[in-house]
């Protein structure tokens, strides 16, 4: 038995036999797929990671959500439909897999989402195998679908997991991920999150049939619900068919249309947090003077008191955390930028009129530049806090230091006082105790007398 058939779940009798040619050897996805190739792909992992990230990619207990939309050009007239249906049962989704390619629509699209970020996707695993074999997705998509089931992953940052495969029959798979940020709507400390989206699509030109497949953070997205609106039976939204059916490409220009604006008012949120944080700073003397960024009053912060070392430390904690999170977003934003680079290179595709990408690089590149600036900005304020808690720090020990010294010298003082007590004690304590122990004998003879004197 080879390795990659270990652990796979057991399934009544007969069900093999039964499965349709159109993704027969699902089971073993990707190791069965058309387009694989062990010398430059590494399938076999793939296969043995799939299998191991199952409870997180996929969830198996909930109904599935999926929806398709397919752009179909009527026979005779040409004229263009698009179908758009919310799948909620397996096997309706099965059905629509066995159709032969002959009744494929011109365009397909199959849009996955999840709960919300941090949970599996709406899909079971098996229809999951089964959608990539049907239509013999490129395994190095599984590098994009690996990056979901939970919150983007920071050390992956600066990776988009872009694949872009040409074939020598003309057609072409192209597969990576942009992460961007959007309001969550939720009353947490930050109301923004850094999500990320999934798309692969195959372009098959002798076919006549272009294949999509998106992953989506959540449900009810803005891409998703842009797809709703295709199939709606206006002037508009034929003319839009028509445009993509003409270069099924122009539909990669539709998550960067949707999502990297959000990147001006989240850098617009991080600037406002940055000014409440810490106003503009100037050092005079042993105190920072304070200009509001609201009122232009100047404020007195005077370090050398506890309550106000206390609240910059906790300004430092928080700038910190602020650096960190600006940091993290420039693999971002450049991931998304090599995404459009990438996008420019195909040379069937035609980016350009209101379909550039141009101008979506130049808004990264800006956001990019912005993100460094605020970057810098932050560090220079955080040095400048550790910079004077230092001096505080100092001060505070020059005044510890110079008390020690001087209840030192008080200590000595007093132990040469004590010294010399000791020894007139020593001097004086024998005499006292002579004189006190002869002087009562004296006064008893004295008065013996005294009495014989007045007797006689």
């Amino acid at each position: 038995m080879s390795d990659h058939n270990v652990a796979i779940p057991i399934y009544p009798l007969g069900l093999v036999k039964q499965d349709p040619l159109e993704y027969a050897g699902w089971r073993d996805y990707p190791l069965g797929c058309r387009n694989s190739n062990p010398l430059t792909t590494p399938v076999r992992a793939y296969s043995d990671q799939l299998r191991e990230l199952r409870t997180t990619l996929f969830d198996d207990e909930v109904k599935i959500k999926l929806r398709i939309i397919d752009i179909v050009i009527e026979k005779g007239t040409g004229e263009l439909i698009c179908q758009s249906r919310l799948y909620k049962h397996v096997a309706e989704v099965e059905a629509v897999l066995r159709q032969k390619d002959e009744q494929n629509p011109r365009i397909r699209i199959v849009s996955l989402h999840s709960a919300n970020t941090a949970l599996p996707l709406r899909i079971t695993e098996p229809l999951m195998r089964k959608i990539l074999m049907r239509y013999h997705v490129d395994p190095a998509f599984l590098r994009v679908l690996f990056s979901f089931g939970g919150e983007p992953n920071l050390a992956e940052s600066g990776s988009s997991n872009i694949a872009n495969t040409e074939f020598a029959n003309g057609s072409r798979d192209l597969s990576y991920q942009i992460r961007y940020t959007e309001k969550n709507q939720r009353w947490t400390e930050s109301p923004w999150s850094v999500r990320q989206m999934g798309v692969y699509h195959h372009h098959a030109p002798n076919q006549k049939f272009d294949f999509f497949l998106f992953l989506h953070p959540l449900d009810g997205s803005l891409v998703e619900k842009h797809f709703e609106d295709l199939a709606k039976p206006d002037r508009s939204a034929q003319s839009l068919l028509a445009t993509i059916c003409d270069d099924p490409f122009r539909l990669h220009v539709l998550p960067h249309s949707c999502y990297l604006g959000n990147w001006r008012w989240y850098l617009r949120y991080l600037g406002a947090q940055f000014q409440e944080k810490v106003p503009h700073w100037f050092l005079i003397q042993e105190e920072f003077w304070l200009i509001s960024p609201k009122n232009d009053e100047a404020l007195t912060l005077d370090l050398r008191t506890t309550a106000e070392v206390g609240l910059n430390f906790d300004q430092v904690q928080s700038l910190r955390h602020l650096h960190d999170t600006v940091l993290s977003l420039n693999p971002f934003c450049n991931g998304s930028l090599d995404v459009i680079k990438t996008l420019e290179s195909i040379h069937k595709a035609t980016f350009s009129g209101i379909y550039s990408l141009s101008c979506f690089s130049e808004q990264l590149r800006g956001y990019d530049k912005s993100l460094s600036v605020l970057s810098s900005r932050i560090r220079n304020a955080i040095d400048l806090l550790e910079h004077a808690l230092d001096l505080h720090n100092q001060e505070t020990a020059a005044r510890i230091n110079d008390r020690t010294s001087r209840f030192t010298e008080e200590t000595n003082d007093h132990s040469a006082s004590v010294k010399w007590i000791t020894l007139l004690t020593l001097l004086y304590l024998p005499a006292s105790f002579v004189s006190v122990s002869v002087t009562p004998t004296k006064i008893k003879i004295y008065s013996d007398e005294v009495h014989s004197r007045s007797t006689v």
